[in-house]
């Protein structure tokens, strides 16, 4: 409700729309971006129109040398035809044109143009680097803080950005370079969104690879070997080491189910039996290793048995020390 207090007050009626904070600095960042590029299209120009004036200060200053060195040479100046006047002239025309030169670049203040310039990339890019850091921050910060920094640090750097883009470039300039800006950043768009399928993609087919793989062995874990073809060309596979049998026959490619506990390994049928020279007939594998050790060795083991069954000899008892004689009484007086 309105009060009149006056008939010269002006009523202003302030109702701003509310803002989002991770919305608001997307749309600030996007807009920082075109105009830091505006800015770096500016500076690209102004250093190759100072580098233009630099090339013919250079190339003006080698000829005047050049026809310096010739004149002086050739004694030019003494000859009574037209290239004894030109060669007075031509030295005295070039350093004319050469002072004309650097008078025009000291007008077009090439070097404090390109120091705005820069100061204002850098404004921008500090701009953009807290806009995205506070961005990043939303999700894991209470909004009072978020609140505080954005009205803040981060509006005051956006303030300064904008200051210096507009100051950096002339008002006829602002059409130009920002045109050139919004065609970079619409081309970056679609290369950036290009890439990201493509990233997407890979991983894809990445995750898809790790699935299949998986599929070969849903419920357990692959025990076997890698797969290795028969030297002999067979289609068979052997998928297992190859393992002593108890009745001296070499078996491959023994199977065993490892879902079911409750089962035993057993030698499929369709198994390679390899027969062996020398079956071994008993069951049981000795253990005594004396049979291959050589003589010395076995030597050795019986004589530290022997040692082992001695008893050893009781320790002889300690002798009593002997008492010391008591002293005489009045023996000290004498």
């Amino acid at each position: 409700m309105s009060q009149s207090k006056g008939k010269d007050l002006h009523y202003v009626s302030v109702q701003a729309s509310p803002i989002i904070l991770y919305k608001d600095l997307k749309k600030k960042i996007a807009e920082i971006r075109v105009k830091r590029d505006a800015i770096m299209l500016a500076h690209n120009s102004v250093n190759l129109d100072q580098d233009k004036y630099n090339k013919c200060i250079i190339i003006l200053s080698l000829f005047s040398a050049f026809f310096e060195s010739t004149k002086a040479q050739l004694d030019l100046a003494n000859r009574t035809d037209w290239v004894g006047p030109t060669s007075i002239l031509m030295p005295i025309l070039l350093s004319t044109i050469l002072g004309i030169i650097s008078s025009l670049m000291k007008f077009k203040k090439f070097p404090e143009r390109m120091e705005l310039l820069s100061k204002a990339t850098e404004k921008s890019n500090a701009t953009v680097l807290n806009m995205r850091r506070l961005s990043e921050a939303l999700n894991f910060q209470p909004y009072r803080q978020s609140y505080a920094e954005y009205s803040g640090p981060v509006i005051e750097s956006y303030r300064d950005a904008l200051d210096y883009y507009e100051r950096s470039l002339y008002p006829h300039e602002h059409d130009l370079y920002m045109g050139k800006a919004l065609k970079i950043a619409a081309a970056t768009r679609e290369r950036e969104e290009q890439h990201d399928d493509e990233i997407e993609k890979l991983l894809n087919d990445d995750r898809k690879e790790r699935f299949n793989n998986n599929l070969e062995y849903p419920d357990n874990v692959q025990l076997d070997t890698p797969d290795n073809r028969r030297p002999s060309g067979g289609s068979e596979v052997i998928s297992a080491l190859d393992t002593d049998s108890e009745d001296g026959q070499i078996a491959h490619n023994v199977k065993i189910n490892i879902n079911d506990k409750s089962s035993t390994p057993k030698k499929s049928n369709s198994v390679d039996v390899i027969p062996v020279p020398s079956p071994v007939s008993k069951t049981e594998v000795s253990h005594d290793i004396s049979s291959w050790l050589p003589k010395e060795v076995l030597e050795k083991r019986e004589q530290n048995k022997k040692l082992k069954q001695e008893p050893l000899p009781e320790p002889e008892p300690e002798p009593e020390p002997e008492p010391e004689p008591e002293p005489i009484v009045g023996e000290e007086n004498i």
